[in-house]
């Protein structure tokens, strides 16, 4: 795959992100818009309340059978919990890739891999005089 290619591709994925979080967005808005309709807080107890008052009045996040509504629930927030960790793992990914990028630069320009590449002064740069001052 070439650079355009990657970039591409990578530009794609960030567009449909972006477009799946406006519609999870827009599903959790109703959800929280039916929950406050059913006189219900828009958080995870306001939730659990919702089904034991509607489907289960014995329901709890930890039991080890739910009714249908609370199973899809419980798998929902699995989801949700194992796309986080993903995302902080590719967040962290790409946090220290940069950071070899930037030593990787510094070594470049500096020969050591701590100096600053950008700058008013990058390190290892020759001291200059403003124009127009002895």
């Amino acid at each position: 795959m070439t650079d355009g290619q990657d970039t591409g591709a990578l530009e794609g994925a960030v567009a449909a992100k972006e477009r799946l979080l406006a519609d999870f967005d827009a599903v959790e808005a109703d959800r929280r818009a039916a929950l406050a309709a059913l006189g219900h807080g828009p958080d995870r107890a306001g939730m659990a309340e919702c089904l034991r008052r509607l489907e289960d009045p014995g329901y709890d996040d930890a039991a080890a059978r739910h009714a249908p509504v609370a199973a899809r629930w419980q798998r929902l927030l699995a989801l949700v919990a194992r796309l986080r960790d993903t995302n902080e793992r590719n967040g962290l990914i790409v946090s220290l890739r940069s950071r070899r990028v930037r030593e990787a630069l510094n070594v470049l320009r500096t020969g050591r891999p701590d100096a600053l590449t950008y700058g008013p002064t990058p390190a290892g740069a020759p001291a200059r005089r403003a124009l127009g001052r002895a």
